[in-house]
């Protein structure tokens, strides 16, 4: 993680000259959003975050046959679509996408 945040905010600084951005992510006639890549990032524990935010309780060994079929019932409680082959990263992948990458701003870009 250190590694990457010292590579994405030198990039942006030596682009820029500073550390935050203006991204215009509805068009150029709207305001945009301001970007901040100043370190140290702020850093989130995926899981308990999500079992946090979205009330949930995922198996903690991931690999099993247990937590795919968690994650496969709380993409449909919460009506996200994840088409096949529903492996648990990629159900993972979408409980995050629905539920957390609004709250973390780097993850938008």
């Amino acid at each position: 993680m250190e590694i990457t945040e010292k590579m994405l905010s030198g990039m942006v600084k030596e682009l820029t000259g500073g550390y935050k951005i203006k991204y215009h992510a509805n068009g150029l006639e709207k305001e945009p959003i301001e970007i901040d890549f100043t370190p140290p990032f702020r850093r989130i524990d995926m899981i308990g975050e999500l079992e946090k935010i979205a009330n949930l309780n995922i198996p903690k060994d991931l690999a099993g046959d247990e937590a795919n079929k968690y994650l496969a019932e709380a993409c449909a409680k919460f009506d996200i679509k994840c088409p096949p082959p529903q492996t648990t990263a990629r159900l993972l992948d979408k409980l995050v996408g629905h539920f957390l990458e609004e709250t973390v701003s780097i993850l938008l870009l």
